[in-house]
């Protein structure tokens, strides 16, 4: 399961993606974590949430309702 998790973020939250498909990663996360929330590990929740800052909008929201559901 881990191993999703790290793919999620490794192809659609970064920088070098647009912050549509940056929010898409996110929410996809959220979504997952909303059905299993002990799926998640600390350390990877803790990267995601610092993305609630985000120069885009759109990322920022997705940080903060991904903050939200914990």
């Amino acid at each position: 399961l881990q191993t999703i998790w790290k793919t999620i973020a490794n192809n659609f939250i970064t920088e070098r993606n647009s912050g549509k498909v940056m929010a898409v990663g996110l929410n996809t996360i959220r979504e997952i974590c909303s059905r299993c929330p002990l799926a998640i590990d600390e350390d990877l929740l803790e990267d995601l949430v610092k993305y609630k800052s985000y120069q885009d909008e759109s990322v920022s929201a997705s940080a903060t309702s991904l903050i939200q559901l914990f």
